[in-house]
């Protein structure tokens, strides 16, 4: 397993202010709010909200079912920004007509679950952010998972409260490695948030660019998995134990997947007859019979390629001058004795299209050569 509200420890962007209850700090400027010393931005993926929002501190020892307990606040964003959600009963929380339910806990052996339902009308909903109360041991080390994959900067940190830990987190102390997480197959993109007055979840239930519609629906945004640490249990055993919670039916390659990609020595700087040559060179290492190893053709193929760019946009249905026939391409590989594989961007394109096709340029910054499609526009 591999999109924010951010915690840090200091302030940024601008000027906070304490309110005269010293255990309540709020927003007062630039898509930040502080709480407890914390200083929470949203810069990443939204504006500034249009209401503070406030946390109220409770003080609660280290324990190990943070979300077996009721959640501290809920927060909800729409079109019109962030808002506070307010209890409404003993497990939901009612802003407008969007609801948010949390399940019984689950209770049992190897750990306790419980679901995230979301109920709305007419209202878009953006993302719901839910915060537990409670502190951690000293010298905890915490490590995080990320959207895709690892690039060499996955490892076990302190308190950072402004990291966010797709998916998944472990939590690891003098009394066990704790997990906490989703369930594979959830309905948002979620991620965690860990600081020294409690944990935090983030769920992203968007589509595309768009809040989702539900008329009245109830979506099933997650389910949340936490899986005590146990005395004496390894991190990597309390891992292991803990993806398994995680993905009860996993999706497993009937045999090894290995093989090479030609990006990480080209890096974009290749041709259809080199590729041959890379194919050639990676079945002679595999053996002889039996699995073939793939033999990945990467960002270097596609009909608008800018050199210097890594991630040049489509039409990805054909190849550039340096690739004149895809197919023919696919062939020798497999006559070689490798799995030919492609690499590709689909939603992102240098075309010229129509403007409202596209998801807004300043939700992904210039990392990119090209546009970023929406999927939820028909047309797309």
């Amino acid at each position: 397993m591999m999109t924010g509200l951010q915690v840090c420890s200091s302030i940024i962007g601008g000027m906070c202010q304490t309110v005269p209850n010293a255990h309540r700090m709020v927003l007062v400027c630039k898509g930040s709010f502080c709480y407890n010393g914390s200083m929470i931005f949203l810069a990443r993926f939204q504006r500034r909200p249009s209401t503070a929002l406030r946390f109220v501190r409770k003080e609660v020892a280290m324990r190990h079912s943070f979300l077996m307990e009721s959640p501290a606040s809920v927060f909800l964003q729409t079109e019109q920004g962030w808002s506070s959600m307010e209890s409404a009963a003993s497990r939901s929380w009612c802003a407008g007509d969007v609801v948010l339910e949390l399940g019984e806990p689950g209770n049992g052996f190897p750990g306790n679950t419980r679901t995230i339902c979301v109920t709305a009308d007419a209202t878009p909903v953006f993302r719901l952010f839910v915060r537990w109360s409670g502190s951690w041991a000293q010298n905890t080390r915490f490590l995080g998972d990320h959207w895709e994959r690892g690039y060499g900067d996955l490892s076990w940190q302190g308190l950072v409260p402004e990291r966010i830990m797709p998916w998944y987190f472990l939590a690891s102390g003098e009394t066990g490695t704790t997990g906490y997480g989703v369930k594979t197959g959830p309905d948002a993109l979620c991620f965690w948030q860990a600081d020294a007055a409690g944990l935090s979840l983030c769920l992203d239930v968007r589509c595309g660019g768009s809040g989702v519609v539900l008329n009245g629906r109830c979506l099933e945004a997650a389910t949340v998995v936490e899986r005590p640490g146990r005395q004496g249990e390894s991190p990597f055993a309390a891992a292991t134990a803990f993806c398994r919670m995680m993905c009860e039916s996993p999706l497993l390659p009937a045999e090894p997947v290995y093989g090479g990609n030609n990006w990480y020595y080209a890096y974009g700087v290749s041709s259809q007859n080199a590729m041959l040559e890379d194919a050639a060179r990676i079945a002679s290492w595999a053996p002889a019979s039996g699995n073939r190893p793939f033999m990945v053709v990467d960002a270097c193929w596609q009909e608008i390629f800018i050199k210097g760019a890594s991630c040049s946009g489509g039409p990805w249905y054909r190849g550039n001058s340096r690739f004149p026939d895809m197919a023919m391409l696919a062939t020798q590989m497999r006559e070689i004795g490798t799995r030919p594989g492609l690499w590709c961007r689909p939603l992102l394109t240098v075309e010229n299209l129509p403007e409202s096709w596209f998801l807004k340029r300043e939700r992904f910054g210039t990392a990119y050569e090209g546009e970023i499609l929406d999927p939820t526009v028909p047309e797309v």
